[in-house]
């Protein structure tokens, strides 16, 4: 994706000013949104642990919350109090995870009661297991961008275009990104499926 980058305004350095960085994402620098990305992502993991106590939510609440950011960059020059601003994101999106956990674990349990009866094989359960395990890794070593339309379209049910809208680019560009993520995921499961099979026995 290439955005619209001003000549008046200066990219920041590395450890620069928040509200700096702020002012040249609103701009459009995707560089300055990689040195935030860079710079707060271990306070913004650090506080999203807080909330949750369960570190793979906490990594999918970080990156909603730069997701956020990004999204909203537009605004983001008329933020006075950053770090704050930052922090309540950051704890509005755990608060909606832990919701959306809460009913996922609830279902989950009356699943369970439903079908108690159903025999299930522990081997089948051990390879569903290290199938969510693998897929999660493959996951996390997409891109960010791919992890973004990847989550957005498996994860939350969005359309290309909404995606598109949602991330200010084109639904040409949505489809590039979830095409070479689902190529790769494709690609590493092929690779890894007999690693599944080996390790059951």
């Amino acid at each position: 994706m290439i955005l619209h980058k001003p000549d008046v305004v200066t990219l920041p350095e590395q450890g620069c000013n928040v509200s700096a960085l702020f002012i040249s994402i609103a701009a459009g620098h995707e560089q300055s949104f990689t040195i935030l990305y860079n710079q707060y992502y271990k306070q913004v993991l650090s506080r999203a642990m807080f909330y949750c106590n369960e570190k793979s939510m906490a990594e999918d609440i970080t990156q909603h919350v730069f997701l956020v950011v990004w999204s909203k960059r537009m605004a983001l020059a008329r933020i006075e109090k950053v770090e704050p601003w930052l922090w309540t994101v950051t704890r509005n999106r755990a608060i909606s995870f832990i919701r959306k956990e809460a009913y996922k674990r609830t279902y989950i349990k009356y699943l369970k009661t439903r079908f108690e009866q159903e025999e299930r094989s522990p081997l089948q359960l051990l390879l569903n297991k290290q199938k969510a395990e693998r897929m999660e890794k493959i996951i996390n070593s997409l891109t960010f961008r791919q992890q973004q339309v990847y989550r957005l379209s498996r994860n939350e049910g969005m359309t290309y275009s909404a995606i598109a809208k949602y991330l200010s680019i084109s639904t040409d560009t949505v489809k590039e990104y979830m095409s070479n993520a689902l190529k790769k995921i494709r690609k590493m499961l092929l690779l890894h499926k007999d690693e599944l099979l080996v390790h059951a026995m």
